[in-house]
């Protein structure tokens, strides 16, 4: 698995962790916005979504109405919950919006660092610096992991300065201050996972462009140890006697005080002279009476209301020309609807099978407990003492069903020939089975695994290798083929 399946799990978390944290901070300076208790629920949830679905499928043919449907999937409840009252809804419902807005915001980032073809051009995979291209996208070396940088360092802007205001105000005591901490560790922690993993995705992916062979475990022992790191940093930080905040209220306060300070000066207001009677009243002041309009003037009132109505003409049909058009756009877009769907449960299963593999391998690798043999003690059934079960070799089973994989592309045909290797036909699948690129990879990188490192697969090892095997044969023959291949 590579890092993008992590990425947007600390994408959600780090965004509602700091979101949830600022409102907490302006519920306690500002008291009409209140936090209700099932809120964070809502705004995790969001978050997480909005960054899975932003990185795996959000598209230019996405419809809009699905966008919507989508939102409003974490809305209604909302406004449900808040006892259908506006003024109650809008505070609960704004953080939820901003909330999965960043987080798509996060998701589709991931998407844009996979076009590593648009930032190399035709620079050949064998002059490619690792180091180097990991950290530049652009020739005006622009940092790829730019975009990470400025949203954590902005976000950690913000905390800093709420939570300042606060503690020096004296408005946190007890165990909310032990909740904000709490929350201000998790928003940290995960905000630098988030920034780890990403160098590592970046990695992963110029790796990919160069087709060099990697250690498939290398994405858990990656974030093993930045869970170490993280671990003894946040232990660091809290055990330590320092104030790290270095503003205080008066310096907040003084510079918000120069920055807002109004730099026009009012003209002041001339004294009335003494003994200088008021002007005359608006009732003592002459009226003058309406006169007759006339002919001239029927006609200028009949031209100006023509006038009018031929410009709301024009803006209205405008305006109907605008919304026929985004709606022919959206009918399009809504034949895709059914695939999505089908995408979607596809990633779902995937998911299923990759959690339930993992507890599996959790499983077997457990130490199971020794037996003490008495004397004349005999094992069960009179036999001898059975040996520890053995996995079927792997080899095989790989080769067997890359071989059906063949069999069934070259029905479809895509025909592996004599003359390739298993790595470009992998390539020919990547190139006709859409959104199968990760699926692909896996499949045969555990293949070439298997069947050239000389070492046994572990049983998680195993099950994801043939889960991705049988997920690809599956939508291989769901694909509908070309016969001019």
């Amino acid at each position: 698995m590579t890092a993008k399946g992590y990425l947007p799990a600390l994408a959600g978390v780090f965004t509602a962790s700091a979101l949830y944290l600022c409102a907490q901070y302006l519920s306690l300076l500002f008291a009409p916005l209140t936090l209700p208790s099932w809120l964070w629920p809502f705004v995790l949830a969001s978050a997480l979504e909005s960054a899975y679905y932003a990185a795996y499928f959000l598209g230019p043919r996405t419809p809009f109405t699905f966008r919507l449907l989508e939102l409003a999937l974490w809305l209604v409840p909302i406004f449900l919950l808040a006892g259908r009252e506006l003024s109650v809804f809008l505070w609960p419902a704004l953080l939820t919006l901003v909330s999965w807005l960043v987080a798509r915001g996060w998701g589709m980032q991931l998407v844009r660092m996979e076009k590593v073809a648009d930032v190399l051009g035709d620079q050949a995979a064998s002059t490619v610096s690792w180091e180097y291209e990991s950290l530049t996208s652009r020739s005006q070396d622009d940092l790829a992991l730019g975009f990470f940088w400025r949203r954590l360092l902005g976000f950690g802007a913000v905390v800093v300065t709420l939570a300042t205001l606060v503690y020096r105000s004296g408005l946190v005591e007890g165990s909310l201050s032990v909740l904000l901490k709490l929350q201000a560790t998790v928003a940290g922690a995960s905000g630098l996972a988030l920034l780890g993993g990403a160098y590592l995705f970046r990695l992963q992916i110029l790796w990919s462009y160069a087709k060099a062979v990697v250690d498939p475990g290398l994405t858990r022992a990656w974030f093993r140890n930045l869970a170490l790191i993280l671990l003894f940093v946040v232990a660091l930080v809290h055990l330590a006697p320092v104030n790290y905040s270095p503003i205080t209220a008066e310096t907040v306060a003084g510079l918000a005080a120069r920055l807002f300070q109004p730099k026009i000066e009012l003209p002041q207001l001339e004294e009335p002279v003494p003994g200088e009677g008021p002007s005359l009243s608006w009732a003592e002041q002459a009226v003058p009476e309406p006169e007759d309009l006339g002919i001239m003037g029927l006609a200028l009132a009949i031209a100006a209301f023509l006038l009018l109505v031929l410009f709301v003409t024009v803006l209205l049909a405008a305006f109907g020309f605008i919304v026929i058009q985004l709606t022919k756009g959206e009918l399009e877009r809504l034949r895709g609807l059914p695939k999505l769907a089908v995408e979607i449960y596809a990633a779902l299963r995937r998911a299923a099978a990759k959690v339930l593999a993992a507890l599996r391998g959790l499983k077997i690798s457990l130490p199971l407990g020794k037996r003490v043999k008495l004397p004349g003690m005999r094992p069960p059934g009179g036999g001898e003492q059975p040996s520890r079960r053995r996995f079927p070799s792997l080899d095989k089973g790989v080769r067997a069903l890359l071989r059906r994989i063949a069999r069934q592309a070259g029905k479809k045909g895509l025909r592996f020939r004599a003359s390739q290797t298993p790595r470009e036909f992998g390539q020919l699948l990547q190139g006709k089975l859409e959104h199968s690129e990760e699926l692909v990879e896996q499949f045969f990188q555990g293949y070439h695994l298997a069947r050239y490192s000389g070492r046994q697969l572990s049983g998680a090892q195993e099950e994801e290798v043939v889960a991705a095997g049988t997920e690809l044969l599956q939508r291989i023959q769901t694909w509908e083929g070309d016969s001019k291949s």
